[in-house]
């Protein structure tokens, strides 16, 4: 399915300051996909050269570890993309890409896109811009699960979910958290629990809503790198 233009990448920042006839452009490019809770999008072996761009709903990175468990490398939201390391060069994708949610999603083929970089080396820049902030944030996760205790951990990522998400819930499973988090389940239905008898939270439905992000963010800054 063609999407109109303003349906899919109006609001998504590598795509910012485009003028309108090279928005008209892009959405001649683009095809939408919808894909189910659980339903994977990409595999790790793919080699898909396309650029998947997020319209609605959350996606998970999947690294699948030797001993056969899954570590969750990052979570992306509306607005962000993936595709991009099978994109620029040759070698198979390594993660698989799975739906938290059902999520819409506007591909573009890569080979128009590279002609469309070529002529716009701003939206390159701000690919290469995401991709450094990518970077960080997974440097920053990783020091958290080196240096923070379970406690911290959580709060910092509900924080980080309210500074994104603003008051959308958490769908994410317990399990899902865990990983992407390094600890167990057990673990975060503990803390979650803790975190909803002391207002901080409340669950319903398997949904997490913040309730109380003032006394997240207090109770993450004095825990910090506290093991």
């Amino acid at each position: 399915m063609i999407c109109p233009s303003t349906y899919c990448f109006s609001h998504v920042p590598i795509f910012q300051n485009l003028k309108p006839e090279e928005f008209e452009k892009i959405s001649k490019m683009i095809t939408r996909h919808v894909f189910k809770r659980g339903e994977h999008i990409l595999l790790a072996g793919d080699i898909k050269k396309s650029l998947f761009i997020i319209r609605k709903g959350q996606v998970k990175i999947v690294k699948l570890l030797p001993n056969g468990q899954e570590q969750i490398v990052r979570i992306s939201g509306a607005g962000d993309f993936f595709g991009d390391t099978t994109l620029f060069n040759n070698l198979p994708l390594t993660t698989n890409v799975e739906a938290i949610e059902e999520t819409h999603i506007c591909m573009i083929n890569g080979d128009e896109l590279k002609q469309l970089l070529a002529q716009n080396p701003n939206i390159l820049f701000k690919i290469l811009q995401e991709m450094s902030m990518r970077i960080d944030a997974i440097e920053e996760n990783i020091s958290e699960i080196c240096h923070c205790d379970v406690e911290a951990r959580v709060a910092s990522f509900l924080v980080k979910h309210h500074d994104e998400a603003g008051t959308q819930p958490i769908t994410m499973s317990k399990k899902d958290i865990a990983s992407y988090l390094g600890t167990t389940r057990e673990s975060i239905s503990r803390k979650l629990s803790d975190f909803q008898r002391a207002g901080f939270i409340k669950i319903e439905r398997n949904n997490i809503y913040i309730e109380n992000i003032e006394g997240l963010n207090e109770l993450h800054q004095s825990n910090l790198f506290r093991v």
